[in-house]
């Protein structure tokens, strides 16, 4: 709000002290309006931290790396984040993170859950937390099935004899057979992936292409316009030509820029690994995976009510990979080429006439738009309808229920 009030003033100010008949109030109010247009685009894409680290956390491809790089915003915030994922200890004490425990890398960046991660239902919906938690993930086939093997019954999903019997690998980041004896001990260890099956759902791969080539367009617009509005135009700055490295120095900022936010984005979601089973065809076709957490537990200095939630749908686990090793080399060149290419596009920017800050703005806020939309969160309510009163008896409510 200060700052609002001093941006309204300041140009009555500068008008108050025009005294002499020389004095052009207007003059000074163009060149307030020009630097402030100048300079809005670029610091407004340095912030966006909330947005922008939701997004990394629920990204599971390089479509949604691809989507992050145009017209980004949050650009600290990424840049901050791949240096928490994989950054050396020097770099990680150079933004202030040299003490940070994995777990809260994880908790904040990653959407893989491990034995320093979980996510548990809060009331109001999915929450990751640090710590472990009494969180059970099963498979209910309700009724007999041809194959004997398959009959009736409750399974851990966890357990992979009983889990391969349902459900099969639909896709998977790298398939279970070519990981190690004890990552594939350790991805069974880990806690259920809550969010991903049941608070956050992506739109399709064909929807995804077509918000990147949106974003295409409208990256590509704004250069065309500032490319235009020089050698076709001539839109003149402060009464004088555009300086000739304008469009230049905006036009490979701003390819620097996207191709730097492009390696951030993909050190972090690379970080992470995803398996997506599939019920098999020949299951029956009532069988679903059911979610029974304990209430009245205490996780993270927080106390979780029960919850029970099911799905028929694919299942999706992601897992912590790498074993937590930098990749020093590759950090270092994300940052010099992103923090290069903001610079640069500063420049162009501030050389280039204002209304192509305007168009820049508008392109982050369409693009940030329908980044937020890629991921969406469905309403699923807790099925347990008195979770306090089931507090203690969640195996006989469970009972009940089947």
């Amino acid at each position: 709000m200060s700052l609002l009030v001093i941006i309204l003033i300041l140009p009555l100010h500068v008008h108050a002290l025009c005294t002499t008949p020389d004095c052009v109030p207007r003059d000074g109010w163009d060149n307030f309006a020009n630097n402030l247009g100048s300079d809005l685009a670029p610091f407004l894409a340095l912030f966006g931290e909330q947005v922008t680290t939701q997004y990394m956390s629920e990204s599971l491809s390089w479509i949604d790396n691809i989507l992050l790089a145009l017209a980004p915003l949050g650009i600290i915030t990424i840049l901050v984040s791949a240096i928490r994922v994989s950054g050396t200890g020097p770099l990680k004490s150079l933004i202030g993170r040299g003490r940070e425990t994995r777990g809260e890398v994880e908790t904040d960046l990653m959407s893989s859950t491990s034995s320093d991660t979980c996510e548990l239902w809060s009331g109001d919906g999915v929450v990751r937390v640090i710590g472990t938690p009494a969180l059970l993930q099963l498979i209910w086939v309700p009724k007999k099935v041809e194959d004997p093997d398959k009959s009736r019954g409750l399974y851990n999903f966890r357990d992979m004899y009983s889990r391969n019997r349902h459900y099969t690998q639909k896709h998977s980041d790298n398939p279970l057979s070519d990981l190690p004896d004890h990552q594939n001990a350790m991805i069974d260890r880990n806690p259920p992936n809550v969010s991903l099956n049941l608070s956050v759902k992506s739109v399709s791969r064909p929807t995804l292409v077509f918000f990147i080539i949106v974003g295409f367009i409208a990256q590509g617009a704004v250069l065309a316009f500032a490319a235009v509005s020089q050698y076709v135009l001539r839109f003149p700055k402060n009464d004088l030509d555009i300086s000739f490295y304008a469009f230049p120095v905006l036009c490979a900022g701003t390819v620097f820029l996207s191709v730097g936010i492009l390696l951030c984005a993909h050190v972090v979601e690379s970080s992470t690994g995803e398996i997506t089973w599939a019920p098999k065809l020949d299951t029956n076709t009532d069988t679903f995976v059911l979610w029974l957490q304990q209430g009245g537990q205490k996780v993270g200095d927080q106390e979780f009510d029960a919850f029970a939630q099911t799905s028929n749908e694919d299942i999706i686990s992601s897992y912590r990979q790498g074993d937590g090793k930098p990749r020093r080399g590759l950090v270092i060149v994300a940052v010099l080429f992103t923090l290069l290419g903001f610079i640069a596009q500063l420049v162009g920017l501030r050389a280039a006439h204002s209304s192509i800050t305007v168009v820049q703005i508008a392109a982050i806020l369409l693009v940030t738009v329908f980044r937020c939309s890629a991921h969406f969160k469905r309403n699923k309510e807790n099925i347990i309808e008195n979770p306090q009163l089931v507090e203690g008896f969640e195996l006989d409510w469970l009972a009940k229920y089947l």
